[in-house]
């Protein structure tokens, strides 16, 4: 009943029969934020989901009280908890004792994992059998050194892409690069297959394998929770509309949207109310008929995320001041910020920095040695493996990382995990290893370069896929980085497109030139970041000057190598205000309309197939997706333009909605998400098919094959093209039925009897008759509520329409 550290290359594998408290630590605008997550397996015993709760609360108290606490449940979390899992999380059988055991490449117990889900994938394990496959979801069947995935009929394409990265970490990570992997749909089974499974059966339905997602609506409520009469009592304060001003700061008070409830703990509280918060939310969801597994959050004023604050009119909305980007979003007492100062040194106390750190580049299969005054300047087309080796109490410690860039090779990183794993046999077995993804490194791999990490465009061509062809490094002498960061330990350097449209005012940016290293230091930028960037002025110096140049202060001969001056995301652009943007993904795809938030979103959350809104609180971007459909794009702005008009967060009915169309993004829009690429965003291929496509390279070539694919991406091009127009457009209600030519079903009703007839009213869209209807007369028409018509599939929406007379 204690808490034991999970190793860091296991985040994200959860066994059912064992609790979890999972700590996230991040920075919005300045300011740190935690998210406290207690996470209880399906087949875990009472007193370990008890003793969870209980080092929960522990831990935040330890942290000041200032988390925010989410009681997380098997099959049923959180989208904050499943974001802080990139390539989606696994469900394992028994206890975390199994996990222990040293993987070895050619011992494995088979296993059938199923992949599940939309934006956020979640992998279970299920049984060996052709009895658990379903044409709705993807399969992965684990045999050791034959991997297959078999892709059901009718599973998406994120569930096809997802499937594919968790095999490709099973071959690299858990098989050593030795494992073949096999793509198989359904119903293109081979005999080795099924053997697997114990023969051939008939495969279950997609409705039969269950909806990916349940959206439930309901009214908002809120309720006071108090002792003042002697003893905890909760009573209903509003339902529907919520105000800022029915929250008292002398209460506790639940918050149930009705998928969802939260605990609000006012600042003077008392200490049992305090104490009892997230208890007496439960016992409410208990008590109310909710299912076990609805989302149970505790929220401390002070701390609320932009999406409680929704919930809400009025909420006072503290601005930034022109002096600091990074002020805190409330102001705190001096207690408090003392205890952050006092986290912080512990924090950085903590962190190992002292010993050896050795690097090595991944080329042709082969660790090359990178010289040590070039320690931390890593290029995004190549993969690394970096032992950082440290002694405590004079016994020697190592720490094996394989850092994987973003535009590096598949072969590469596969052959970044073996030599990786090849280092720790070296030492005996006794290094850490850890597997490091650029743009996610954790902050002990950070602070083994003290403020001095640079990551390169490009990088060198090696392995199978890119053998022939040029490396891609960037030698013109001009080059441009982003330094972004909010302490000298998490505060990188990042090499963007050198162009004044790569520049923002709430950061850094050091602009390399054959004579002179400019450190340009934005409006809204923090004393962390011009420090780094002066670090990395100096690291970068070489023959050149170093010139400081503060943000309106430019001269010619600093525009000159960006392409002149032009437009950049200033002060105030992209958010104003201290709300955290929050992302949203519109599709139709399961036949009715879904809006589903995304947390911690970064651009390869923008997925081509559908449209994204994103909200700033001060405006409202609508992504237009390459390949979505035209009811996707005319449903998500009517949404964004009703959402911004009817909405009770206290933000303004004038507040504008944009039209941003897929690679054609703005700067005020790329601003948004850490270390834009422009080359992804004019990618449009079907992500699956790509990394299809280059899987079955690699097996090609590694057969003596001729390969078909093309050459990896960073690595065919020697910089990054910015020749692009920026396509972004105010939407109104009058642009849309200017472009649609019809009527507004929110506010436009008609009787059944005037819709039947072909063609019907004017102004009614004749593909969409049946959203004319009242709420009341719909009922009777279908016989069923329009949410139960909306959770149909397409074709049984269709069938019910034709059965009325409004096809």
């Amino acid at each position: 009943m204690d808490v034991a550290p999970v190793a860091k290359e296991t985040y994200g594998t959860f066994y059912s029969g064992d609790c979890y408290i999972v700590l996230r630590t991040h920075d919005v605008k300045g300011r740190k934020v935690q998210d406290l997550h207690f996470w209880l397996g399906n087949n875990s015993s009472q007193d370990e989901a008890g003793a969870a709760a209980l080092k929960t609360v522990e831990l935040d108290q330890m942290l000041g009280d200032l988390p925010t606490q989410y009681r997380e449940v098997q099959g049923s979390e959180s989208d904050a908890f499943l974001g802080l899992f990139r390539n989606g999380i696994k469900y394992l059988d028994g206890g975390i004792e199994s996990g222990f055991n040293k993987v070895d490449p050619n011992a494995y117990k088979p296993r059938l994992l199923q992949i599940k889900g939309k934006r956020r994938v979640r992998v279970q394990e299920v049984a060996i059998s052709g009895n658990s496959l379903n044409d709705g979801d993807v399969f992965i069947l684990d045999a050791g050194l034959n991997l297959y995935q078999w892709n059901g009929k009718s599973a998406n394409r994120n569930e096809k892409f997802k499937a594919l990265e968790v095999v490709t970490a099973i071959r690299n990570d858990e098989r050593g690069g030795k494992a073949v992997i096999t793509v198989l749909d359904s119903g293109a089974e081979n005999d080795a297959f099924w053997k697997e499974l114990g023969g051939q059966t008939t495969v279950k339905s997609a409705a039969e394998g269950g909806s990916d997602d349940e959206h439930k609506d309901e009214p908002t409520q809120l309720l006071r929770v108090s002792d003042a009469s002697g003893s905890i009592t909760t009573t209903l304060v509003a339902s529907g509309q919520l105000q800022y001003a029915m929250l008292d700061q002398s209460d506790v008070f639940i918050v149930d949207n009705g998928h969802s409830v939260a605990a609000w703990v006012g600042s003077s509280a008392s200490k049992e109310e305090r104490a009892r918060a997230l208890t007496t939310a439960s016992t409410y969801v208990a008590a109310s008929g909710k299912p076990a597994s609805t989302q149970t959050t505790r929220v401390v004023s002070g701390s609320e995320t932009s999406a409680f604050k929704s919930l809400f009119a009025g909420w006072p909305e503290p601005k930034r001041s022109a002096s600091s980007a990074s002020a805190p979003a409330l102001q705190r007492k001096g207690s408090v910020d003392a205890l952050y100062a006092k986290q912080a040194e512990r924090e950085k106390e903590s962190l190992i920095v002292s010993g050896k750190v050795q690097t090595w580049r991944v080329q042709n299969f082969a660790k090359v040695d990178v010289p040590a005054d070039m320690n931390g300047q890593l290029n995004a087309g190549d993969s690394y493996v970096i032992l950082h080796t440290y002694e405590v109490n004079k016994k020697e410690q190592f720490v094996v990382y394989f850092w994987q860039g973003r535009d590096s090779s598949q072969d590469e990183k596969a052959s970044s995990a073996l030599l990786a794993k090849e280092l720790d046999d070296s030492l005996n077995g006794r290094a850490v290893q850890v597997r490091v993804v650029q743009g996610k490194e954790p902050r002990q791999f950070l602070a083994l370069f003290q403020g001095r990490m640079i990551v390169h465009a490009g990088g060198v061509a090696s392995g199978f896929k890119n053998r022939k062809d040029n490396d891609s490094l960037d030698l013109d002498g001009v080059s441009l980085f982003h330094v972004k960061g909010n302490c000298e330990i998490n505060t990188r350097a990042i090499q963007v497109a050198e162009v004044a449209a790569s520049l923002n005012s709430g950061d850094c940016f050091v602009l390399v030139t054959p004579s002179t290293n400019y450190v340009w230091c934005g409006k809204g930028s923090n004393e962390q970041e011009k420090a780094v960037a002066s670090n990395v002025a100096g690291v970068l110096q070489g023959g050149r000057a170093v010139v400081v140049v503060a943000e309106g202060e430019e001269s010619e001969d600093f525009w000159a190598p960006l392409g002149g001056k032009a437009e950049y995301p200033s002060e105030g652009e992209g958010g104003d205000n201290d709300r955290e943007p929050r992302f949203f993904v519109c599709s139709d795809a399961s036949g009715a309309f879904n809006i589903e938030e995304v947390c911690d979103f970064d651009q390869s959350d923008l997925n081509n197939d559908d449209v994204c809104i994103v909200d700033t609180y001060s405006e409202v971007y609508v992504w237009i997706g390459h390949n979505s459909r035209k009811e996707e794009k005319e449903n998500a702005l009517k949404h964004a333009l009703e959402f911004v008009q009817k909405g009770h967060d206290g933000r303004s009915a004038d507040t504008p909605v944009f039209r941003v169309l897929s690679g054609s993004e703005p700067p005020s829009f790329t601003c948004l998400f850490r270390g834009w690429s422009f080359e992804a965003a004019s990618d449009f291929e079907d992500p699956y098919t790509k990394r299809l496509r280059a899987l079955q390279a690699e097996k090609d070539k590694q057969d003596g094959a001729v390969a078909s694919a093309a050459a990896a991406p960073g690595n065919d091009a020697k910089r990054p093209s910015i020749v692009r127009t920026a396509s972004i457009e105010r939407v109104t209600a009058e642009t849309l039925k200017t472009e649609s030519g019809s009527l507004d079903p929110a506010s436009n009703k008609f009787p059944y009897e005037q819709l039947k007839p072909n063609p019907p009213p004017a102004g009614v869209d004749v593909t969409k008759k049946e959203l004319y209807l009242s709420e009341s007369e719909f009922a009777t028409v279908f016989g069923m509520s329009f949410d139960a018509y909306s959770k149909l599939p397409a074709w049984k929406q269709t069938n019910e329409k034709k059965r009325v007379g409004l096809f």
